[in-house]
């Protein structure tokens, strides 16, 4: 199958008034959302992909290595992008302990309310 071909600028034209180099093939698709449909996937639309998930241990390991980063860099710029690159990740991380721990609060004081309701 040839390449889809684009029609060409008119002068003056603004690229992405004509779809931009990518056309509408760069552009992010968002499939549905809400409490029934399925978790989104990155990267890859085939059968078996797996959900994004960033686990506590993922989070962390990208601090540890932003750190590092930090710890190696020689210029200031680099080092102080690293340092706040490892703050947002410790945040992150910080963040999906504090979900999980109410994810199971949660989870508990249903099982109560379902004990009390018998």
């Amino acid at each position: 199958m040839p390449p889809e071909r684009r029609p060409p600028l008119r002068n003056g034209e603004n690229p992405s008034q004509n779809g931009g180099a990518l056309g509408n093939r760069g552009k992010l698709r968002r499939g549905p959302t809400g409490p029934n449909q399925p978790a989104q996937t990155i990267g890859a639309s085939q059968p078996g992909a797996t959900p994004l998930a960033l686990t506590y241990e993922f989070l962390i390991a990208r601090a540890e290595q932003a750190a590092l980063e930090a710890a190696n860099a020689v210029l200031d710029n680099v080092r102080d992008r690293s340092l706040r690159s490892e703050t947002a990740w410790r945040e992150m991380a910080d963040q999906v302990q504090k979900v999980a721990r109410n994810r199971e609060v949660a989870e508990q004081e249903r099982v109560l309310a379902r004990s009390l309701e018998l």
